[in-house]
């Protein structure tokens, strides 16, 4: 499902994913730029990245991408690359019940379900595991824009499950 983002949503997401910070974003002003509003204690070498970020921001409105176009930079990566996504994916985070994909809940989560049960219920052979995790994770993309922006598995991946709307 396409779903779409005003740039200062954006932009929030992203600071919250690459600094690690709830913060407040208000714009854009009148010159289309963005100023970050920080909680109380954030030390200044946070909110010089976060002002660095914010300063080139696009004013433009985002979407989802389209799953196609995830799946084929997904087909790009090495197998191992993709293995350690599945990994992350397959995998019970701390304190949770389920697996990480089974945890989404954006509007993809009931198609994530039945790709997820055909993985676990062993009838695949590898060549369809991998393609049905695809899937999966094409899914999961799309609800989690930033999942495949450098993730704490492999930092040098760059996927991002959003684009500006063009």
């Amino acid at each position: 499902m396409i779903a779409y983002y005003r740039a200062e949503m954006v932009l929030q997401t992203r600071l919250r994913h690459d600094l690690g910070i709830d913060c407040g974003v208000i714009g854009p002003d009148a010159q289309g730029k963005f100023i970050v509003v920080y909680p109380p204690g954030t030390p200044q070498n946070i909110q010089d990245q976060g002002n660095a970020i914010a300063a080139s921001w696009p004013n433009v409105p985002y979407q989802t991408r389209f799953l196609v176009p995830i799946r084929n930079d997904l087909n790009a990566l090495t197998l191992a690359r993709r293995q350690a996504i599945y990994n992350d994916l397959w995998s019970i985070p701390a304190g949770q019940a389920e697996t990480k994909i089974l945890l989404d809940n954006g509007p993809n989560a009931p198609a994530i379900w039945p790709l997820y049960e055909l993985d676990v219920i062993g009838l695949l052979n590898t060549t369809q595991l991998d393609t049905n995790r695809n899937y999966a994770t094409c899914l999961y993309v799309q609800d989690e824009p930033t999942y495949l922006i450098n993730p704490p598995f492999d930092p040098s991946l760059n996927l991002p499950g959003w684009e500006p709307v063009t």
